[in-house]
């Protein structure tokens, strides 16, 4: 018995139809398993890299706007040479955001953000080393105002150099297997108070930086305003724009430029 021509075409058009939609059944399953996957890369970067980023630039912004624009009154509330709160935190939080930077160089993660997220990648790889080399020009600045100086203490002026930065750094993270991660306050200052630990004297030109850096922000200002203005800057870009992957909401915002330090009293 042979199937009429009108059959063997119904039958060719099923046959047709059904391939095609297993196929289109297989593409959509393998695209969903790519984007699936994809998605699940992004959230490791995120917890990896992102969020922890994010709040170093929220920790380092707090303790410069602290010395830019003191909280109360006209007067400078904040000790520069105070080794027991302002030195600490101030190398804490400016190692974590250079430990960060340098954790995402080591482990080459803006490859992988750029992979994952075109265009943020190199936005982050940028702005990073826009900080560190802003950095560097006020060390630069600082070391011609202080170069042949001794401290009361007998201390030579030390400049902050980039390997001094990276010094910084590396005693703020901790080497795992897994992945390496900056460690906390507390552990940072056991290290940095012991008597037996070497890296007070490793840390000599990043305390002194962190301190005269103060000091000038304290006094005149000038000419390291501009420059702690512009990473302030960054820090709150950075921080917002990271705010849209991570969901975690940033502790900063743009603020009007912080008052002239010393302003006069308003007339009465």
């Amino acid at each position: 018995m042979s199937l009429s021509v009108d059959t063997s075409v119904t039958v060719a058009s099923a046959l047709a139809g059904a391939l095609i939609g297993s196929v289109g059944a297989t593409f959509l399953s393998d695209w969903l398993a790519r984007r699936n996957e994809k998605e699940r890369e992004y959230e490791q970067v995120v917890r990896s890299y992102l969020a922890q980023l994010q709040n170093a630039a929220d920790l380092l912004w707090g303790r410069l706007r602290n010395m830019v624009q003191p909280s109360q009154g006209t007067q400078p509330s904040l000790n520069p040479e105070d080794e027991t709160y302002f030195v600490p935190t101030m190398l804490y939080a400016l190692g974590k955001l250079l430990a960060q930077r340098y954790i995402m160089n080591l482990k080459g993660a803006y490859a992988e953000i750029e992979r994952l997220k075109p265009g943020l990648g190199l936005y982050l790889f940028d702005q990073l080393e826009t900080i560190d080399r802003t950095l560097g020009e006020v060390s630069a600045t600082i070391s011609g105002s202080m170069t042949g100086t001794v401290s009361a203490a007998g201390v030579a002026y030390l400049p902050f150099y980039t390997y001094d930065r990276q010094a910084l750094a590396e005693t703020v993270i901790l080497l795992t297997d897994a992945h390496p991660e900056t460690i906390t306050y507390v552990a940072f200052r056991s290290s940095y108070d012991s008597p037996t630990s070497s890296v007070r004297v490793t840390l000599e030109p990043a305390r002194q930086f962190v301190t005269n850096l103060g000091n000038f922000l304290l006094t005149s200002g000038l000419p390291v305003r501009e420059p702690t203005d512009q990473v302030m800057s960054l820090l709150v870009d950075v921080a917002q724009r990271l705010e849209a992957e991570t969901g975690i909401k940033t502790g900063i915002r743009p603020t009007n430029p912080a008052p002239p330090l010393f302003a006069p009293a308003p007339p009465t």
